[in-house]
């Protein structure tokens, strides 16, 4: 009986060490305080928006003396200091929008968006990362100066207007040290026009926080879901009969 005791408690040890390991190993979530991710979440998402008219919507506007054939037409100074206006951040060439990319978004992030800037892709979620409006160019006069082109014939991916509301930002989230966030958005299909739609949805933004400050690890743009509106009609003609 003393044995069998025995090797029940050396069986209930070995169990419990298991079990703190285990609990350890899974439990590897990282510290953070709550109140500094949600400011860096707005800050960030804030700039992103506006980065995001820039690689997948209207954006930066071709300059229009550029009388080059190409349907890349050198982009017009004015567009780019209204956006440093917006950002609070200088761009002057290809180089410095690189550099203000990579403040706001992850390396990884960063980079597929820079080798869709040369070859173009999508992602397997379908996010927009290579199919941008801009692209570099050196000017022939100075090779040291990479001129940011754009395309005239870009069919833009940031189609509707995204309004978010800061308040809502709250942490879901935390899976190593990736933080998630939730934030409510309108949608606005046709802003301005007569037909006019608007959507509300809840939607969900990856941050990791590096050497240099917190960084977006996915897009925050959003798009008006037709099939929303199917479904919102298929329940609404459910609950009248």
């Amino acid at each position: 009986m003393k044995n069998k005791t025995g090797i029940i408690n050396k069986l209930f040890i070995i169990v419990l060490l298991f079990s703190t390991v285990f609990t350890s190993f899974v439990s590897c979530d990282r510290d953070y305080d709550e109140a500094e991710v949600i400011a860096a979440a707005e800050k960030l998402i804030k700039k992103s928006a506006i980065i995001e008219d820039i690689l997948f919507g209207e954006g930066l506007s071709p300059d229009p003396l550029d009388t080059n054939s190409s349907v890349y037409k050198e982009v017009d100074g004015r567009s780019i200091q209204s956006y440093e206006q917006k950002l609070g951040e200088e761009i002057n060439d290809f180089d410095g929008l690189r550099t203000l990319i990579t403040k706001v978004y992850t390396p990884g992030y960063a980079d597929n968006i820079f080798l869709g800037v040369l070859y173009g892709s999508v992602d397997s979620h379908t996010r927009y990362y290579g199919d941008v409006r801009i692209e570099q160019d050196i000017n022939g006069k100075d090779v040291e100066r990479k001129v940011i082109m754009v395309d005239t014939t870009y069919k833009r991916k940031k189609t509707d207007l995204v309004t978010y509301d800061y308040s809502t930002l709250k942490v879901v989230d935390v899976n190593g040290e990736k933080i998630t966030v939730s934030i409510s958005i309108t949608v606005t299909k046709d802003a301005g026009t007569s037909s006019e739609k608007t959507q509300k949805k809840t939607v969900e933004v990856d941050l990791i926080e590096d050497a240099t400050g917190w960084k977006l690890d996915t897009p925050t743009f959003a798009v008006y879901n037709e099939d929303q509106d199917k479904i919102k009609e298929l329940e609404n003609e459910l609950n009248k009969r």
